[in-house]
Formats: structure tokens, sequence, C-alpha cells
């Protein structure tokens, strides 16, 4: 999935990432974090918001997760709570 989004592929990120979040553990977390990403370069910031929690609840400090978090907040025009 990550591959693919690299390569701008969205369509085949998001259907590797969604069979991801699938399984269970780092699995799910990765799944969780591409779908946010895809999702952020759609302009699509509050399902990105919603994958990017998901992953961080599966794998809680997750550096990549926590920055997309605070982008799709700040792209919200959620500034303080990106902030927190």
């Amino acid at each position: 999935a990550w591959r693919a989004l690299e390569r701008g592929r969205l369509d085949e990120a998001d259907r590797l990432a969604r069979r991801a979040v699938r399984g269970r553990g780092e699995e799910a977390a990765q799944g969780e974090t591409v779908l946010g990403q895809v999702a952020t370069q759609r302009e699509d910031y509050a399902e990105a918001e919603r994958r990017f929690r998901n992953a961080l609840s599966l794998r809680p400090g997750d550096q990549g997760a926590a920055l997309g978090l605070y982008f799709a907040l700040v792209n919200q025009g959620r500034n303080a709570e990106a902030e927190e």
C-alpha cells in the first residue's frame, strides 16, 4: 500500500490498505495510516482525522500517524486542537 501511495496510485493504495485494516496489530495500524494519507491527498480531512486516530489507537505514539493527524486538524481549521 505504501509503494502505491508513493507512486501516486491512490485507488490502489486505498484498496490495499482497506485489506490491511482487516488484519491485526501492526498491519492494521499501517493500513489506517495509509488510508489517512490517501484521504489527506484527496483533501478529505475529516476522514484523514478518523483514520489517523484509528492508527494511533492501535499503535499509540506512532509519529507518522500523529503528524498526519496534526495536518488533518490544521486543514480543518482546528489549530488549537492540533497543538495539544
